[in-house]
Formats: structure tokens, sequence, C-alpha cells
């Protein structure tokens, strides 16, 4: 199953920092984060690795219990999009990078409209506009999406 970190340390019982210096050991990461996008890990490449290179303590019981966990958690992410009351976050990224793509045009040309219906505004106006589009837009591209729940 693919998950983000705080899924990760939920199934293992572990703190999210426990699995930064697990990743800095060497576990498996799918896909490393960026900022607002949470990295991916797969759990049974991380099970493994715990397995065999990253702990030699865990023992069978632990094992089995974490593999249940596993598959526990799996079916009820798999009935809760099934049933709609989730969606994948692949679905809500798409769409809220098109939503964004059809906006940013219209904030674009807001100050070119402004002028056009009100030629008496000032280019100070116009410019004070213009830095706040730019600032909402920084603020936009640096959201950071909470993916952890």
């Amino acid at each position: 199953m693919i998950v983000n970190r705080k899924e990760l340390a939920d199934i293992f019982g572990v703190a999210n920092t426990t699995i930064d210096a697990w990743v800095s050991k060497g576990c498996p990461v799918i896909e490393k984060g960026t900022r607002g996008k949470a990295s991916k890990y797969d759990t049974v490449d991380v099970f493994n690795w715990l397995k065999h290179d990253g702990n030699e303590d865990i023992d069978l019981q632990k094992e089995r219990a974490l593999l249940a966990a596993e598959q526990r958690r799996k079916i009820q992410r798999e009935n809760d999009i099934a049933e709609g009351l989730v969606a994948p976050v692949s679905l809500l990224y798409d769409a809220l990078e098109k939503t964004a793509a059809q906006i940013i045009p219209i904030f674009e040309s807001l100050p070119l409209m402004m002028k056009r219906n009100w030629p008496e505004i000032t280019g100070d106006q116009i410019t004070l506009v213009k830095k706040a589009i730019a600032e909402c837009r920084n603020a936009v591209a640096d959201a950071e999406v909470n993916l952890d729940g």
C-alpha cells in the first residue's frame, strides 16, 4: 500500500521523526516529498527493509500485528473510496490544478479591465492591484497542502 509519512508512522506505531531517521538510514522511499507534496512510501518495502536492514528486533508477533493493521486500513480505504466518502489525492490535486489554471488568467487581466472601465484610475492604484495579485499567486504557490489528515 502506498502511504505518506504520517500514515506510515501510524501503521508502524512510531513518530514522524522516526520515519525521517529511517529514511536517513536507507529506508526505501518511492517519491521524495517537496513543499506541499508528501513523500510516498510502499509499506511492504518499508516492512521488508525494517525486517532485514533497519531493525533486527522486529519479532514475529509484531510482524503479524503490523500486517493485520495494514490490511484493515487498506480495506477501509477501499471501502471509503467505493462509497464516495473520500477521493484519491491525485483527483483532488488535478481539480485544484485545473481551478488555478482558470483563475490565474482572470487575475492577470484584472488590472487591464480596471483601466478600461475606469480610465481615471492612477498607475499607482494599478500597481497596488498588480502587487496584490502577485501576493495572492505567491501565497497559493507556497501553500503547504497537509495530506496527513
